[in-house]
């Protein structure tokens, strides 16, 4: 990049904290210093084939003290994670397309863009009380072809109900032990 990436205009965008946080070998070791994960990907985390797969939005949508501390200061939150989260054993579980399919309205707005589906979660579905309640395997069992497809996979399943399964109007009907509590027939 010195000799060459500068003068031909290249950016540099690499996110050396997102992937110290991607890698739990390397947090005790690296801690939150940006200039030794930058220099420890180009040592070896190139030529090892990792890459940066940590969601810091997921993240915070994963925990209700968080979206109160950080919303969305991604940055902050990686940070915190790579300090205190990952030693706490912190998840990171939130599911963008959980949250789409567990309130229809929203796939009107965003489609099936998670990213921003998580970022609505942060900034304004927490405080509206808006939950995640689709149930993937009541989608699964009232559907056999989607059975068929993903046999028990609940992640496609609610993919598939963002992407699919509102336009074809697809709904809930297998009742199983949940009904009394959710209506059946009625998407959730």
């Amino acid at each position: 990049y010195i000799e060459f990436g500068f003068a031909e205009g290249r950016a540099v965008d690499f996110d050396a904290l997102r992937y110290i946080a991607s890698h739990g070998d390397l947090i005790p070791v690296l801690s939150a210093d940006a200039v030794a994960g930058a220099q420890h990907f180009i040592e070896f985390g190139f030529g090892e084939g990792r890459g940066l797969t940590f969601d810091a939005a997921t993240y915070v949508a994963s925990h209700a003290d968080l979206i109160s501390i950080f919303g969305s200061n991604l940055d902050a939150a990686t940070q915190h994670y790579i300090e205190f989260g990952f030693g706490e054993g912190r998840a990171v579980n939130f599911s963008g397309d959980d949250y789409l399919a567990s309130n229809v309205d929203l796939i009107a707005f965003f489609g099936a863009d998670t990213e921003a589906a998580i970022l609505h979660y942060i900034e304004f579905g927490a405080a509206e009380g808006r939950s995640v309640m689709f149930d993937g395997f009541r989608y699964l069992a009232s559907h056999a072809d989607l059975r068929a497809l993903f046999g028990t996979v609940t992640a496609a399943a609610s993919q598939h109900f963002v992407d699919f399964g509102v336009g074809e109007g697809r709904v809930l009907t297998f009742c199983g032990l949940t009904c009394g509590v959710l209506a059946c027939g009625r998407i959730v």
